[in-house]
């Protein structure tokens, strides 16, 4: 994604974590929440493998004990126990936390791979990802803001595979105001032309989130978890110093007067 890309954002457009003051907005612990309930409700309880997970394309293999991980497994190893169960998929790769990811060409495979539960010499189960089979987009619906709750959206909308809604508020004058903008989240791995809430057919954009910016060298695209750069001054982009910065604002990402953080207003 370029940099240019940003600017298809609201230059103040916010989310809103608070769902005190936004009942549309959430979490990351309480999306993972409505997902695993999603599934529940649409799952059949006598199958070895539900309806949704035959449509996922992507899948957690993670050993049964925390100590263990397949970091140091060889991947001949690791490629052999697979194929065993699934003879084609389109990608395997090692994670950071010991896990493995799995991509399958065909999700009509998901209930052989259910079957691994050991490789190697490693006890393990296998999981769908909790993220990488959803999708969001954004629609505009003012008869939103009429619904009871989000929860009666979700309700309503679970047939069209809808898991998360939040309510976009834009700044004015130092104060959120909500707006008829609304990102959505699907359990799916393409965007439908339409979002249908009741009769309304809405047309649904693709969403671009903000861009990444680790906090230690300002550069865009990874976290500071994950840096492996020296620190920056976010004002100046210089070496990173402790006392106020005088010189004039420089961005370390496109070279612009100004400083890294305002990245996302950027033309």
């Amino acid at each position: 994604m370029n940099i240019s890309d940003f600017s298809k954002l609201p230059s103040k457009a916010k989310l809103v974590d608070n769902q005190a003051s936004a009942p549309f907005s959430q979490t990351g612990d309480q999306s993972s929440r409505n997902y695993k309930r999603f599934r529940a409700s649409t799952s059949d309880s006598s199958s070895e493998v539900d309806d949704i997970t035959k449509h996922d394309n992507f899948f957690l293999i993670r050993p049964n004990l925390e100590t263990d991980s397949f970091s140091t497994m060889s991947p001949f190893v690791i490629h052999k126990n697979i194929i065993e169960k699934v003879p084609k998929y389109k990608n395997v790769s090692k994670l950071r936390s010991g896990d493995l990811l799995i991509e399958l060409l065909d999700p009509q495979h998901a209930n052989k791979l259910f079957e691994i539960n050991k490789i190697g010499n490693l006890e393990c189960r296998v999981t769908s990802h909790p993220s990488l089979n959803n999708i969001k987009g954004v629609i505009s619906c003012s008869d939103l803001q009429y619904c009871k709750d989000k929860q009666e959206i979700l309700d309503e909308c679970s047939e069209q595979n809808l898991i998360d809604i939040t309510q976009i508020k834009r700044e004015v004058n130092g104060e959120l105001v909500p707006t008829n903008t609304y990102i959505i989240t699907l359990h799916s791995l393409t965007l439908p032309e339409y979002f249908y809430v009741g009769y309304r057919r809405c047309k649904v954009r693709q969403f671009i989130p903000n861009p990444k910016r680790c906090f230690n060298c300002q550069r865009i695209g990874h976290l500071y978890t994950y840096c492996k750069y020296e620190a920056t001054c976010p004002s100046c982009g210089k070496d990173k110093h402790e006392s106020d910065c005088n010189p004039p604002p420089y961005c370390v990402n496109c070279g612009d007067i100004k400083v890294a953080s305002s990245i996302r207003k950027k033309p």
